[in-house]
């Protein structure tokens, strides 16, 4: 799932502000694949656990320094709709924890 411009995005009792980017990425931590004696093909197949990895991706405030820490756990709250406005907005949610905080530098073009 890609959320762009999301706008507000909650973690906890923090407000991120100017979020242009929410990307929801799912991959198996565990498969289960089994084929038949029948033939090359894939009889069966499950993903009884799964990894979910939510990447938040804004621009900070000048001086803004407190941001999240590793280890910190919090309710991650968004809000998704298919347009600017209100109509038909829908609220999401995750039970987060931060596993890596990254910073970019960009200039801009002069």
């Amino acid at each position: 799932m890609l959320i762009l411009n999301p706008g507000t995005v909650k973690f906890g009792t923090s407000a991120w502000e100017n979020v242009g980017v929410l990307a929801v990425n799912r991959a198996a931590a565990e498969k289960v694949i089994d084929w038949t004696a029948g033939g090359p093909h894939v009889a069966f197949a499950d993903v009884p656990r799964q990894r979910v990895e939510i990447v938040v991706r804004h621009a900070i405030a000048r001086g803004d320094l407190d941001g999240p820490r590793p280890g910190e756990r919090a309710m991650l709250v968004w809000y998704t709709a298919p347009a600017a406005s209100d109509a038909g907005r829908r609220k999401a949610s995750a039970d987060c924890v931060v596993l890596e905080v990254k910073h970019d530098v960009s200039l801009g073009a002069k």
